[in-house]
């Protein structure tokens, strides 16, 4: 680590450097993703270099605490939480808790890097690209695709609008009832967040709905409201479009369009969206239409679906593409 925290009470030093300190934050954070646990001597360097970064950071925290208050309650979090993981493995603490401990460390940091540029810092500091966590979480993909499969052979092949609507209706229920019950004991969200659900789970849904919440709410509304084929179209564009999309753009994506989404990724949701729908229209829902008129329908919501993808930053994207697809697959269903 080359940033001596003495020279850190130098509020120009830390605006000089602020990208070089956050770097090697970033570079630490990625090193600690997968614990080294059965070598004591991982264990005592790191836990010594989050006593470093602790230190640090305590300097960094009240450098930006000058000019934006929530900045600096961002930071001082992520100094609790490295605070935290020097102290499990000073404890010898288990694998799984490091991990879990990970996912809130990486959150913070997120969190942390995307305040700067809407902070009141120095503008020199604020047009800083600092680096992102984005890990491809393969098992929530490989979960998305699976849903949306499972979602689309229950209601085209054996389910009536009536049973579909119940069983929706009953699985709802119970997710709705495990989120507000995970917000009344610690315990009971961190059994459900990071053992039931772990694999797929995302660091910020530890404390917010998760997206299977979201996704059943819109499957629910949608199944209600709109006819079977504009549903089943938008359920296989959310389906596959989403999760393509999410590994494309972090593996691939080059091209920054907007926030943190790549042309790589918009590209990649368009694309098998667009393979997906018309070859399902084509061979299981009979659609006495001229071709034309098919392929219109499909590029339309294949290009809708990765347009709303790209712009949900408020409302969890599992609702909104759904949602959306399915009213503009409606229009052709007329």
């Amino acid at each position: 680590m080359s940033f001596d925290a003495v020279f850190l009470d130098d509020p120009a030093y830390i605006q000089n450097n602020l990208f070089s300190i956050i770097n090697n934050l970033h570079a630490f954070i990625e090193k600690i993703k997968k614990p080294d646990i059965k070598s004591q001597q991982w264990r005592y360097t790191i836990s010594n270099e989050c006593d470093q970064f602790v230190e640090q950071y305590q300097k960094v925290a009240a450098w930006f605490g000058r000019a934006d208050a929530r900045l600096e309650t961002l930071a001082k979090n992520l100094v609790l939480k490295l605070g935290q993981y020097a102290r499990h493995l000073k404890e010898n603490s288990k694998k799984k808790q490091l991990e879990s401990l990970w996912s809130e460390i990486a959150s913070n940091y997120e969190a942390m890097i995307k305040k700067i540029p809407q902070s009141q810092l120095p503008e020199s500091v604020k047009t800083i690209e600092f680096k992102h966590l984005i890990p491809v979480n393969y098992y929530r993909s490989i979960f998305h695709v699976a849903n949306g499969l499972l979602a689309v052979t229950c209601y085209q092949f054996f389910m009536t609008f009536q049973q579909a609507i119940t069983l929706l209706g009953c699985h709802l229920a119970l997710f709705t009832f495990l989120e507000i019950t995970r917000r009344m004991s610690k315990r009971w969200n961190d059994l459900l967040v990071s053992r039931v659900f772990g694999l797929i789970v995302r660091p910020r849904e530890h404390h917010k709905i998760n997206g299977a919440t979201f996704y059943l709410l819109a499957l629910t509304l949608n199944v209600f409201f709109f006819a079977k084929n504009p549903v089943i179209l938008a359920i296989l564009v959310l389906g596959f479009g989403d999760p393509f999309a999410n590994v494309i753009g972090k593996k691939f994506g080059k091209t920054p369009l907007y926030k943190e989404k790549s042309l790589e990724g918009s590209l990649a949701f368009v694309l098998i969206s667009f393979i997906v729908t018309t070859t399902f229209s084509l061979v299981f829902q009979n659609l006495d239409w001229p071709l034309v008129r098919l392929l219109s329908l499909t590029i339309t919501l294949s290009i809708t679906g990765a347009i709303i993808e790209l712009f949900s930053t408020r409302l969890d994207d599992n609702f909104t593409i759904l949602t959306g697809c399915s009213i503009i697959a409606s229009l052709w269903f007329f």
